[in-house]
């Protein structure tokens, strides 16, 4: 098929609430719908099971294998993947969504925008606008609380803020509590605490003052051409075990397309972009979001969109503001 969103019941896998996502699949619902709809309408309406994994043995003998289990759809009964007995902990897809009940219940800060699966229902994930928004000189960004698992050990359950930038409707990484912490990720050797997760992420805190200095640190910090030059170099290095660089030519080309966005992007020429810390982060996550090749042409904007918000392109994003924070 040619989007990795999870079509195995014959129904696209996603709902989203306001414009139709990029690939226009999907199930549209009001905004504040019931959650019990959103789980219905994402796709999401189904538990993950186990069952023993054995073989049949030459003699006849079902042998089973110890401390192994298989992880199956309880709809269709599709494999998903085998993990460990003991320690593997699976979090259902309806936990998922009912991570955000009270986060978007009458009055709460927050409005579910998408949720879905994909890979068959590998990975599930659902988004919450926060319900203000931060506006810079005219720069202006909407905050998000992201939330996404797996069941096939290629993600640890992860929360984290994230944020559009509308002039170009880049998704960007961001620290929000300079004393606490802007994302998680929750091995599956820990079983899922909902609870928990929102209290380490300060859910319970007005959240827009927060953004807003965090993104007043990044237009106030001034970046000059070379300097921004190389830190779009050393976020796209990659290095051996002696430390020397194994990827000079993709570094080089890459650093001149980010440094062309830099120039020329998308609110590129916004006073709160030009030679700033601001402008640095947004190349990088324009490039991840919109530019960067990906290797599975048919697939290109469902393997963009796991590498920018799950996969290596979020590794970057993480990496340039680590950069620029030293």
């Amino acid at each position: 098929m040619a989007h990795m969103i999870d079509n195995t019941t014959g129904t696209n896998a996603i709902a989203y609430v306001g414009d139709k996502p990029w690939h226009g699949l999907g199930q549209q619902l009001e905004e504040n719908a019931p959650l019990e709809q959103w789980i219905i309408q994402a796709g999401l309406n189904w538990s993950i099971k186990s069952a023993p994994v054995g073989f049949d043995a030459p003699n006849g003998e079902r042998v089973i294998i110890p401390n192994r289990r298989a992880l199956f759809r309880s709809d269709t009964g599709m494999y998903l993947s085998t993990m460990s007995q003991k320690h593997y902990h699976v979090v259902q897809p309806s936990e998922i969504l009912e991570f955000y009940r009270e986060l978007v219940a009458d009055n709460g800060l927050f409005n579910l925008e998408t949720a879905g699966s994909l890979d068959a229902g590998k990975k599930i994930w659902a988004m919450a606008k926060y319900k203000k928004d931060i506006d810079m000189a005219g720069d202006i960004v909407k905050p998000y609380v992201l939330l996404a698992t797996s069941c096939d050990g290629s993600m640890a359950t992860t929360a984290m803020f994230t944020t559009v930038r509308v002039v170009c409707n880049n998704t960007l990484q961001f620290s929000v509590d300079r004393d606490g912490t802007a994302a998680l990720k929750i091995g599956h050797r820990r079983a899922f605490d909902g609870a928990a997760i929102k209290k380490e992420l300060g859910l319970v805190k007005d959240l827009d003052l927060a953004f807003a200095e965090e993104m007043a640190r990044l237009v106030n910090q001034e970046v000059g051409t070379e300097q921004a030059r190389e830190i779009f170099a050393e976020t796209y290095i990659r290095r051996d075990a002696k430390n020397n660089i194994v990827n000079e030519r993709f570094v080089g080309l890459t650093t001149e397309k980010l440094m062309d966005i830099l120039k020329n992007g998308p609110g590129a020429q916004l006073e709160t972009a030009a030679n700033t810390a601001w402008g640095v982060v947004n190349a990088v996550t324009h490039f991840e979001d919109f530019k960067r090749r990906v290797n599975n042409k048919g697939d290109a904007e469902n393997n963009r969109f796991k590498s920018s918000q799950f996969g290596d392109g979020a590794n970057r994003k993480a990496k340039v503001l680590e950069l620029l924070a030293a």
